[in-house]
């Protein structure tokens, strides 16, 4: 059958030049083309796609298949593509085991070339008569702790997120607030769990690298994880301890839901005298009785502005900043331990010189964010009156509104200017009658000055494992395998108040109104249907009525189809851009 074919191609080895050689080449192929290749074997797929693997592990089968598609032409079938994974897996497995063999190393790499920094390595050892097993790593680098200390305010929002791949745990992290409002990674820790114990381990070295004297000057925010309440208390002692109001939120309307409920919330959570949230409270009880009652049950200390301090100048009521640090670290929560922690100091290093080109481009002495918050207190200054007593004091009034300012003290009864450091809409008034500028009111924290200092101090960089120093201690096992019930979760759990994101093939269930088979109602299914069985006929039980389902149809269809066109226009162009 070959014989008659007029393609031919002849080659042999040439030793000399280490290579195949063409000798005889026919061109006139005519056969048809076949995607599959005898050489295109597990093994090989194995060897070509082992660093794409492992640079994205949750590749699974169907990717690879149609990555090797895309890339050589070639089929490959599912079931080769799932043990080319699987082998990959395995090569790994030998260097996940590595990792901890090198952590000393890394550690001291770290410690020799970037001065005045913080690696610790916490080891436990399970059995006697073997080495210690690994369970915890803490990192604070020098430049940042001091660009922290110099530049930031007195507040750390801190929270924890688990691991993704065949390293088990939680990575903790401390993330200050620049100048401009922007995150500010100080420190983060690798541990195996998160409890009063990992936080306190944790919280205690961030502690003596922050070099705390006065801990009733600090404040802290988190998502309520568990254990740090206790943490936060033991190490530091009298500080200010926020919790995240969208947390509380979250567990409130499990019992509390609607647009209206969460809007009273919102100016709960955001009201910044007693006065204000009381009369806020008065609305949400005359709305829902009961979600008033629920509410108070978590201490508004804890997420009201109205009973913040006002020392570190910052109002937030979320801890959004945190959040957005664990969304930097999607891709390193999957990686072994040691590429983990280079995603980690690579980002913070590129961050660190990014800002430094930054701040060369503010048109002023303020950052845009803040700049932009002042420019809409000044709009909302408009359309106030002002009364001057000849010292220092200004009386700003509008309707029933009236408000007492003092320049000198940088202070209003509403507390707005307090407890962010940038005046409100009633300063500005008192600031213009007085024939002075805004931005000279706003608090030093936020100048350029401070970013600057904040940025000026650089991540060194460090060698490659090759020229890591080799250090004497005993070598490190890794930790033991724990094998959690059900599939491995990648994502992490969504509160029911959060939006999903939105979907191009399958329209979202929010905002459906249910209606019952059994008697024709909205707002409940026949399993929940009060009418009993004898008041309705046999021909009507099962369905809708007749009379209403064409025009109730015609509606509903309507309305998604509005849905659908909604929604493909959020894809084609996100509403917040």
């Amino acid at each position: 059958m070959w014989e008659n074919l007029p393609f031919s191609l002849t080659a042999s080895w040439v030793e000399r030049l280490k290579c195949f050689q063409v000798k005889v080449f026919k061109e006139g192929h005519s056969c048809n083309l076949r995607y599959r290749l005898r050489i295109v074997c597990t093994k090989w797929v194995a060897d070509m796609y082992e660093e794409k693997v492992v640079e994205n592990p949750s590749m699974g089968a169907v990717e690879l298949k149609n990555l090797i598609k895309a890339e050589y032409k070639l089929n490959v079938s599912e079931s080769m593509a799932s043990r080319a994974l699987k082998a990959i897996e395995e090569k790994n497995q030998t260097a996940f085991k590595d990792q901890f063999k090198k952590i000393r190393n890394y550690a001291e790499e770290c410690l020799q070339s970037i001065p005045n920094s913080t690696v610790v390595i916490k080891t436990v050892r399970v059995v006697p008569e073997q080495p210690s097993v690994f369970q915890r790593i803490y990192v604070c680098f020098g430049p940042v702790k001091k660009g922290f200390i110099e530049g930031c305010r007195k507040i750390i929002g801190v929270d924890g997120c688990f691991l993704k791949g065949q390293m088990k745990g939680e990575i903790l992290s401390a993330v200050g607030r620049d100048a401009n409002n922007q995150m500010y990674p100080i420190a983060w820790a690798v541990v195996e769990i998160e409890n009063t114990s990992s936080w306190t381990w944790f919280l205690e070295l961030l502690h003596n690298d922050l070099d705390v004297t006065a801990p009733d000057e600090w404040t802290f925010i988190s998502d309520q994880q568990k254990g740090l309440a206790n943490a936060i208390t033991r190490v530091f002692p009298n500080s200010e301890h926020r919790n995240c109001a969208r947390h509380i939120h979250g567990n409130w309307s499990k019992a509390h839901r609607g647009m209206n409920l969460k809007k009273l919330f919102w100016q709960c959570a955001k009201s910044t005298c007693e006065p204000q949230l009381e009369a806020n409270l008065a609305e949400l009880d005359k709305a829902d009785a009961q979600a008033g009652i629920d509410l108070r049950k978590h201490p508004f200390k804890l997420w009201c502005k109205a009973f913040f301090k006002d020392a570190v100048k910052c109002d937030t009521v979320e801890n959004n900043l945190s959040e957005d640090f664990n969304s930097t670290l999607l891709k390193a929560r999957s990686k072994p331990l040691i590429p983990m922690l280079e995603y980690i100091r690579v980002a913070t290093m590129k961050r660190i010189a990014k800002k430094r080109k930054y701040v060369l481009k503010w048109p002023g002495s303020f950052g845009p964010i803040i700049m932009k918050k002042l420019n809409t207190n000044i709009l909302a200054s408009q359309g106030w009156n002002v009364d001057f007593n000849g010292d220092d004091g200004y009386e700003i009034k509008k309707g029933r509104g009236q408000f007492k300012v003092s320049l000198k003290k940088r202070s209003c009864s509403c507390r707005r200017w307090d407890l962010s450091g940038i005046p409100c809409a009633h300063a500005i008034c008192a600031i213009y009658d007085k024939g002075e500028e805004a931005e000279a009111y706003v608090d030093h924290c936020y100048s350029k000055e401070m970013y600057q200092k904040t940025y000026s101090y650089t991540l060194h960089p460090i060698n490659g494992e090759l020229l890591w120093p080799r250090t004497q201690h005993e070598e490190i096992l890794p930790p033991l395998p724990k094998k959690m019930s059900g599939r491995p979760k990648k994502k992490r759990v969504r509160e029911q108040s959060e939006a999903r994101p939105p979907s191009s093939s399958q329209l979202s269930r929010k905002g459906r109104i249910m209606t019952c088979s059994l008697c024709g109602g909205e707002g409940h299914n026949k399993k929940s249907c009060s009418t009993t069985a004898g008041t309705v006929t046999p021909s009507a039980r099962g369905r809708r009525p007749r009379g209403g389902r064409g025009k109730r149809g015609a509606i509903q269809a309507e309305g998604n189809q509005g849905l659908v066109c909604m929604s493909m226009k959020l894809l084609v162009k996100p509403f917040w851009k």
